[in-house]
């Protein structure tokens, strides 16, 4: 399995004199961008040489400086749908741009190559709306700037200015006349205690911006409609001088010009097309609200949504969803809910004439469903990883897991194979495994939650289970030699005799990974402040190292040559948390200090690594790190214990794992795979 630090430890830093002074005086190391040719610092007893290793394409500290990203595998997270005005084609947006598909068969016919912009408002928020022009000639994407594409030639047609600096937009759409488009933007934290959130108008031809108003989106529901009349609603949490509240903004959609704004008490969820009414929701009921006497004219259990056509509604109770009309009467109810929870920002679905069109981000399907019917009608699956990185132990299968699924692709090629469906959404937990021939995956799931199953990679089914009684699995971990599973949950570790299919025992406890010895039968756990080695068959202790140290964490090299020993040292006076690694062997005895400094940043912030881990080899130990602006990657000589290079990187990170032949270094960010190898020249 990966062998990870355990994650988010926390350090904070001071002014650079302090810096210098906590750090013995080292200068900061250069960070670079691993996408462009590097300046690094690189310690003089090591020179880029053409040796044997290098010829062989394996990472090694000789030739650290040839990494470059050789590909990218997936289309990555999914951040906008969008259905043409003709039904004819389907927009996706995603981290690396847009794909247009054939609505009818669901096939690529064209990409749009906008991959998220590098700045850090955009890194920490790479959203991409996007919305057809009345006419489908035109699709604008809500990018650094607003960026209308010209779908016939596949180009750029014009650029509008975003005029709401360092704001991200998080929804999209043009007008019925397509002469202005509307735009919901996120940022910033005026005027909000938190994020602070903006509409805005903009004219398509001049591209002024005809309107915007701030509002709160923290805890509250916000949206825009155009109307019938040419008007468009802004709905959302703003401050006047009567205070805070939701307030319903009726703005000329041609002119920018404010008609009129209206307060309400209470979450206003839907306005009819005609403006005449508002749904006014607890997510138990709804009041239907006359918008010009203010009068309660309906009272609705659950959540109502005015569709298009004025005399339709989308109502949502517990009892499930379905199709009304004005005066409640059932046009259709669904057999199938959509997995969409309408008390959510807007810019999670597209309500167009009698379709609604989603990206479902727990399953991972663009989904599009017939509202006249009630019945699902288009779904494209788009498997992406989220919180997991794993490669088999002959390199042809990298699997990765979403919400909903271990997902297992080609590990020399990328191109995906299956899916195991389940639940796994308790990272950093560990829920499937492969076993040392590569021919199997083990998987426990939050779906089947007392069971531990086995599946075939060649067949791709279920082959084998082992029953249990225990609940909330959450690690799944098979011996080296295949003959015992482990499994943690809140209650232990519990071993397992594969063949038999019975337990052998328990250890009580809170633990985190296991750290199985390659040549022998026992393992690793980190209790407390000690590493403890304990028999697989029967758990009983056979060692202890203490670790005399307050917060830190362990990571052992895959063939229990080294142990990595992660610490995080805190001034009690001053923001400072110096992160510190040593290096020890098996026996408990520290070999060095790995070479560390604090990066500078401003006072109070804080930095996280979240995953260490050793080359196939040994030779290298690899950090990646968050600053809250900055993912980058650091590589230390294990020999030496020198920093050979520090990475930054343009994209955002999760996982990470070394192929098993070392070659190369494999990263997952917002969906996307990413491989890290050596460039030779």
């Amino acid at each position: 399995m990966n062998l990870r630090v355990v994650k988010i430890l926390f350090y904070v830093s001071i002014l650079c004199a302090t810096l210098l002074s906590s750090c013995g005086g080292v200068t900061p190391i250069p960070q670079v961008d691993l996408t462009k040719t590097p300046t690094v610092f690189v310690p003089e007893t090591i020179t880029p040489t053409a040796t044997a290793k290098i010829e062989t394409g394996i990472i090694e500290p000789e030739n650290i400086n040839q990494l470059q990203i050789i590909k990218k595998w997936g289309k990555g997270n999914v951040y906008g749908v969008a259905l043409s005005p003709d039904e004819t084609e389907l927009a996706v947006s995603t981290v690396t741009g847009v794909y247009i598909y054939d609505y009818e068969t669901l096939q690529e016919k064209q990409f749009i190559d906008l991959p998220i912009a590098l700045s850090p408002n955009q890194r920490n928020s790479p959203n991409k709306a996007i919305s057809f022009s009345p006419d489908g000639n035109l699709l604008a994407i809500g990018y650094d700037d607003i960026i209308i594409w010209n779908l016939a030639e596949n180009k750029i047609d014009r650029r509008l200015s975003n005029r709401i600096a360092d704001y991200n937009t998080i929804q999209i759409a043009y007008s019925p006349k397509g002469d202005s488009i509307a735009v919901v933007s996120m940022g910033g934290y005026a005027p909000c205690d938190a994020s602070g959130g903006n509409f805005a108008l903009y004219s398509v031809e001049s591209g002024n911006l005809l309107y915007n108003d701030f509002f709160c989106p923290e805890s509250a529901l916000f949206d825009f409609s155009f109307l019938n009349n040419g008007n468009i609603a802004f709905v959302g949490v703003t401050r006047d001088s009567n205070g805070w509240g939701y307030k319903v903004s009726m703005v000329n959609a041609t002119t920018g010009v404010l008609v009129k704004k209206t307060s309400y008490e209470g979450r206003i969820f839907s306005i009819s097309p005609d403006g005449s009414q508002i749904a006014i929701s607890d997510s138990q009921s709804t009041k239907i609200i006359d918008v010009n006497t203010k009068s309660e004219v309906d009272n609705i259990d659950g959540i109502v949504i005015f569709l298009p056509d004025s005399h339709k509604r989308l109502v949502q109770s517990k009892s499930g969803w379905k199709i009304t009309t004005r005066d409640n009467k059932e046009i259709c109810s669904f057999e199938n809910s959509p997995h969409l929870i309408l008390d959510v920002y807007r810019s999670a679905f597209t309500i167009k004439g009698e379709k609604l069109i989603f990206s479902d981000y727990w399953y991972q399907n663009i989904e599009v469903w017939d509202l006249a019917h009630c019945k699902l009608i288009k779904q494209l699956f788009m498997p992406r990883g989220r919180d997991t990185l794993e490669y088999s132990n002959d390199g042809n299968i990298l699997a990765t897991s979403s919400l909903s699924d271990v997902h297992l692709f080609d590990g020399k090629n990328g191109e995906y194979k299956f899916s195991i469906s389940g639940t796994y959404n308790a990272s950093p937990s560990q829920y499937y495994d492969f076993d040392k021939n590569s021919k199997t995956v083990v998987t426990v799931s939050n779906v089947n939650p007392y069971t531990i199953s086995f599946w075939s990679l060649s067949s791709e089914k279920e082959v084998a289970s082992i029953p249990t009684d225990f609940e909330y699995i959450q690690y799944v971990s098979l011996s080296p030699d295949g003959e015992i599973v482990a499994t943690i949950d809140y209650d232990g570790i519990h071993l397992w005799d594969v063949n038999n299919r019975s337990l052998l025992t328990t250890i009580s406890g809170r633990f985190g990974n296991i750290y199985w010895n390659p040549n022998s039968g026992n393992f690793v756990l980190l209790d407390d402040n000690n590493i403890i080695f304990r028999n697989a068959q029967n758990g009983k202790i056979e060692k202890k190292i203490s670790i005399p140290k307050e917060r830190f964490g362990v990571v052992i090299s895959k063939d229990w040559t080294y142990i990595a020993v992660f610490e995080t040292i805190a001034s009690k006076d001053v923001y400072n948390i110096n992160e510190k690694i040593e290096l020890w062997d098996m026996n408990g005895n520290k070999l060095k200090d790995l070479m560390g400094y604090t990066p500078l940043m401003p006072p109070g912030t804080s930095s996280i690594i979240y995953d260490l881990q050793f080359s196939p080899d040994n030779n290298l130990l690899v950090a990646f790190r968050y600053d809250y602006e900055n993912y980058s990657l650091r590589f230390w000589d294990t020999n030496t214990g020198v920093i050979l290079r520090d990475v930054t990187l343009p994209f955002r990170i999760s996982e990470m794992d070394f192929s098993p032949d070392g070659k190369r270094l494999t990263l997952l960010g917002d969906g996307i795979i990413y491989n890290i190898e050596v460039n030779s020249p």
